[in-house]
Order: C-alpha cells, then structure tokens, then sequence
C-alpha cells in the first residue's frame, strides 16, 4: 500500500504549490505499481501545473489506457493537449518572428 501513501502525499504537494515533490512522489508511487491509474493522473497534474504539457498528455494517455471509461481523467488529457498545442504554435510563431528579424 506504499504505493497509495505516494500518491496521496504527490496530492499533498500539489495542493502545496510544490509540483516538483508532487511529480517525484507520483513517480515512486508508479515504481511500486505502475498500473495505479491515480498516480498517473496525478502525475498529470503535476506536469501540467508545471507547464511540462506534453509529460502531462502522457501521464494521462497512461492513465486513460489503464481506465479508458474515466471521464476525468479524458477532460484532463483534453485539456493538457490543447495547452500542448497552443505552446506549440506559439514557438512556432516565435521561431517566424526571429527568422523574418534576421533577414
């Protein structure tokens, strides 16, 4: 059950603002038992709160392989992969904005 204490205290730091403790914590919780659905998703959050969008759409992608039926855990994969995108295009405008400077 050390796995549950883990993941429950990756909450705990989250809650906290603490995502870097959170992601550590959830990743011990999957050493002990990678197929806990919780801990992926709680994995998830932690990289989403840290701005590490695509590590989120992957926690989640895990979690929804695990449980596909959970709805939470879909909207939260939804939403990680729009940020996902949306920081995708925005460094890819970035990158138009240099190039057209440098020329």
């Amino acid at each position: 059950n050390s796995h549950v204490y883990y993941s429950n205290r990756s909450a705990a730091h989250l809650s906290l603002g603490d995502a870097e403790s959170s992601i550590q914590d959830s990743q011990l919780a999957l050493t002990i038992r990678p197929d806990y659905t919780k801990a992926h998703s709680r994995l998830g959050l932690a990289h989403y709160a840290s701005g590490r969008y695509e590590e989120a759409v992957e926690s989640y992608d895990a979690a929804m392989d695990l449980e596909p039926d959970n709805e939470w855990v879909k909207r939260q994969y939804e939403k990680a992969r729009k940020m996902l995108v949306k920081m995708q295009e925005e460094e890819e405008e970035e990158k138009k904005k240099v190039l057209a400077e440098n020329k």
